[in-house]
Parts: C-alpha cells; structure tokens; sequence
C-alpha cells in the first residue's frame, strides 16, 4: 500500500528499501566493517564485508534509548534520594541528549580523567529549578477543632459498630428461633 502511494501519488521513478544504518555506512564510503545501530528500543550491530550487509549474522541487543533515559533516572534518584521532585522522563532524555556521548577511544577517554584539568573541562553542574514547598502552621484553635473532629468521627464509628453488632446478634437469634421452630415441628 505505501509502495503503491510512492509511485502512483507522487510518481517517484523508483524506490529502494532497506536498513538505514547499512545506507549511512555505504555512503559514508564504507566497505567493511561493524555497523551499530541505535534506535529507541533496541540496537543492532551488522556485519559488513566487501559492502555487503550479512544481515542474518546480525546480533541485536535489547537496549536503546529508553532504557538509557531509565538508567539515568535511576542513578539521579540513587545519587540525589532527596530530591524534592520527580524527574520526567523527558527531562532525563534531555540531559543525555545535550551531555552525554559516545567517546572515540574510550581507554583515552578515561585516562584523561585523571588529569585535573581535562577532569575540569568535562565536569558539568546542572541546576533544576527548586520551589520550596511552604507549611502552613497550623493554630492551636485549628489543631483544636481537628482534634474535636477526630473524637467525633471516632463516636460516630463506635455507635455505628455498636449498632451492627446488635442487628447480628438479633440476625442470630432470629435464626435460632426459626431453626428451633423447624425442629419442633419435625418432632411433632
């Protein structure tokens, strides 16, 4: 049906399908190679031989962009318990997108941590607007009346059980009676 669409709606002369990361990698001037490709949900890693895709040989880890944003929440919240609000996903996508990336050399990359002043240069402080939550304290004429509210509910909850277990007392013994009833009757 989209074929269909392509050619007859907007009369495209030919049309090719295929893997995205194969077609980024043939045209980048790739002849052999591993092609990783990182999608949402999931990323796939594809042979390539002499441009050639071995796509049965591809491996696919179940591992994209929505478990990375999960994993950053997760240490946010490890790191920051205290936190006085709770991170959107779309907030922690966004900080991967603008500070996260995936090193070159990552043995490099880790070594140049060590250094003081590269160490610097990468360390980032991000600030989320804070609100502090305002506490309304409480009189002691309300903290009264909300004590007298509780006794109140508390009365009302007695009498309303005092009262159901004298309809089950009066349910049993009308029972009772009508067993008994039943037995002298059978007696007879």
């Amino acid at each position: 049906m989209v074929t269909e669409l392509i050619f007859e709606g907007y009369n495209a002369p030919s049309l090719v399908y295929g893997i995205d990361a194969l077609f980024s990698f043939n045209y980048n001037g790739g002849r052999s190679g591993l092609v990783l490709s990182s999608g949402n949900t999931a990323t796939h890693l594809i042979p390539v031989i002499n441009g050639k895709g071995l796509v049965p040989l591809t491996t696919r880890l179940s591992w994209g962009g929505s478990q990375g944003t999960d994993f950053m929440l997760k240490l946010l919240q490890l790191k920051y318990p205290g936190f006085p609000s709770k991170l959107a996903n779309w907030q922690a996508e966004a900080l991967i997108m603008d500070h996260c990336y995936v090193p070159g050399d990552y043995k490099e990359e880790l070594e140049s941590y060590l250094q003081p002043d590269l160490l610097e240069e990468k360390d980032r402080v991000i600030q989320f607007s804070f609100t502090e939550a305002v506490k309304f304290e409480k009189s002691q004429e309300e903290l009264d009346k909300i004590a007298e509210k509780r006794k109140e509910s508390g009365r009302r909850l007695q009498e309303q059980a005092a009262k159901a277990r004298l309809e089950k007392v009066e349910c049993i013994i009308l029972y009772l009676t009508v067993q008994a009833g039943e037995l002298t009757e059978s007696l007879i």
